[in-house]
């Protein structure tokens, strides 16, 4: 039996896509854990949307100005840890990534809590952008 039929193209096409989407969601916490404005800028296509608890940031450059004030503050006033994720293949180009995180924010009122991401990537070729990100704090409470 031909490979072909065994593994046909368009599912492997979609295999690829979703590995090229995922390695976008690595770069992204690599961007967050160095701080790095400029990396954080390559991942995001030129028209792409933002939309965390602050507003919503259109273009590439108000997602990175975001970006970088959250940067500016202490690295040690927050952290994120990126938990499960759930993706899917959308249509040819476009794939899905969902994912929860914990966040906890030291300090003399410490803060733990969860969240979700809903990202929406485009894919060409090797290269996967973030066309949208939705970030949504679902719960943040003092700890003890």
């Amino acid at each position: 039996m031909p490979l072909e039929r065994l593994w046909p193209r368009s599912r492997s096409a979609r295999l690829l896509e979703t590995q090229h989407a995922q390695g976008l969601l690595y770069d992204y916490v690599m961007a967050l854990i160095t701080r790095d404005p400029e990396a954080m800028a390559r991942l995001w296509k030129p028209e792409g949307v933002l939309e965390a608890k602050a507003g919503t940031y259109r273009g590439r450059r108000e997602i990175v100005d975001y970006y970088t004030m959250q940067f500016g503050t202490d690295p040690r006033a927050k952290s994120h840890i990126i938990g499960p994720q759930r993706v899917t293949w959308e249509r040819p180009g476009v794939v899905r990534i969902r994912s929860t995180f914990l966040v906890a924010v030291p300090g003399p009122g410490p803060l733990l809590g969860w969240g979700t991401y809903d990202d929406l990537v485009e894919v060409s070729g090797e290269v996967a952008l973030f066309a949208s990100k939705r970030i949504q704090v679902e719960w943040l409470d003092p700890i003890g």
